[in-house]
């Protein structure tokens, strides 16, 4: 390892001895204000984007910030793959550095999120299957993880697998996930009609839209009875 210096704000980065044709990518600017970390985003047509910065910010009126949850990729009846997003933080919130997210606004409207040094009740995410990046990078998947594109197109969000090099802007995510598909977008919610007397094999998904099978209860006319809750409708249903 070598030591690295700068001789002034606004700087070069570079070896001792070395010239500034030899710097490294690193600059040094001088912040005058925290307000000139200021990110202002235009939001996209159908009213989604992605973010990933690389200092605490507060979120401005009118966005709500989501993660992805590796749990929430499952397979629909289809045979396709959806996901599902998770609200992690509201307008007024302080999102903390580093945490890669999915902004939700109006299409079309400007917002902008306010740089803060404060780490009181910054919100983060451990468990999220995004990851974002502070510079251009380039990404692709390989035979362990796969990692997908945020595409906000056709007014929908999805996420369509690399498998070429690809450069991932500064500031924003992708996907990581072990599932192999062309294009996760979301999970299809199945709307089921319960008939008498039929027998019905269930598909729980374990998240908050979905049919979960809570809880087996033999105190209900003495025989023991299978309980379906559907958190949509807050309706119970029993499968016998």
């Amino acid at each position: 390892n070598k030591p690295m210096h700068a001789e002034k704000a606004g700087d070069v980065i570079v070896q001792w001895g070395a010239d500034a044709g030899n710097a490294s990518l690193w600059t040094i600017d001088e912040v005058a204000d925290i307000n000139d970390l200021n990110y202002t985003i235009t939001m996209p047509a159908d009213g989604y984007t992605t973010l990933y910065l690389p200092y605490n910010v507060t979120l401005p009126d009118g966005v709500t910030a989501y993660i992805v949850e590796p749990e929430s990729i499952v397979e629909n009846l289809d045979g396709t793959y959806g996901y599902e997003l998770t609200e992690l933080a509201t307008a007024g919130k302080k999102l903390a550095m580093g945490t890669a997210v999915v902004i939700k606004g109006t299409a079309g409207a400007e917002y902008t999120f306010t740089a803060t040094l404060d780490d009181t009740g910054a919100i983060s995410a451990d468990n999220t299957a995004l990851r974002g990046t502070y510079y251009n990078v380039e990404i692709n998947s390989d035979d362990d993880v796969k990692r997908y594109s945020a595409d906000v197109a056709g007014g929908e969000l999805k996420f369509n697998r690399i498998d070429a090099a690809t450069i991932a802007t500064a500031c924003n995510c992708w996907l990581e996930t072990k599932v192999n598909t062309d294009v996760i977008g979301k999970v299809v919610v199945e709307e089921t009609v319960w008939e008498e007397g039929a027998v019905y094999r269930i598909k729980c998904r374990m998240s908050d839209a979905k049919l979960r099978t809570l809880y087996t209860n033999g105190a209900k006319n003495n025989m023991s009875v299978v309980y379906v809750y559907n958190l949509l409708t807050k309706q119970e249903i029993a499968v016998t």
